[in-house]
């Protein structure tokens, strides 16, 4: 994949578990759509299929609450960020609306 092979390029490339992001059918796309485990934070960035008032986008690991963000009105297409911190990320990454 074209995204290791830019990291490994760039003597970035971590060998540790690969974390898989889950998103909800509220958004067309999630970048990036793996992560690898450990500490940092990472920007999440997604565009939305819908329109959106008044709700919480939110990123669970298990049960747990990584990222979450209020988007006052949010419209077909539009990019939205969000950033987490992979400390306590396990397995797979969720993303939902709220």
């Amino acid at each position: 994949v074209g995204m290791y092979a830019s990291l490994y390029a760039q003597n970035k490339l971590v060998k540790s578990k690969i974390i898989k992001v889950e998103h909800s059918a509220d958004f067309s796309y999630v970048l990036p759509y793996t992560l690898f485990e450990g500490e940092g934070k990472v920007t999440m960035k997604f565009r939305l299929k819908s329109k959106v008032v008044r709700r919480f986008i939110v990123a669970k690991s298990g049960d747990k609450e990584v990222g979450k963000t209020f988007v006052l009105a949010g419209v077909p297409g539009e990019m939205i960020t969000l950033e987490i911190d992979k400390t306590n990320v396990k397995d797979k990454l969720e993303l939902m609306i709220l």
